[in-house]
Formats: C-alpha cells, structure tokens, sequence
C-alpha cells in the first residue's frame, strides 16, 4: 500500500467526466463557493473529526465487553 496519497486530474475519474464532460471540475459555477469555502471546509473537518472521534469510541466500547 502507498504511503503517500496520489494527486489525479478530474478528468481522469469517471464520475466526474460523465458529468462535467471534457471540462476541468475547477471551470464549474460552484466549485470555489462550494469547496474552497473556508466555512464549508470548516465544517467539514469538524464533521469528519467527530466522525473518527465517535468510531473511536465504539472500538474503545467493543474492546471492553
């Protein structure tokens, strides 16, 4: 397994080129709103932090029984 994360072009995931054609995903209307949004992104570690935070709690929970 890598231990360094990959960096891809949009155009080279599927999911994305069905949908936004031939044009680079940074070229959409909403992509600074929506993603570069400092706020957005605020709000988005915090969820994944609680997200690990409360599977970690569940492991925690699971070893002691």
């Amino acid at each position: 397994m890598p231990t360094t994360r990959e960096c891809l072009c949009c155009q080279e995931v599927s999911q994305v080129t069905a949908k936004a054609g031939n044009k680079c995903i940074t070229r959409h209307k909403d992509f600074f709103g929506a993603i570069l949004n400092p706020v957005v992104l605020q709000i988005a570690y915090g969820m994944r932090a609680m997200e690990l935070h409360d599977g970690e709690l569940l492991r925690q929970r699971t070893a002691h029984k």
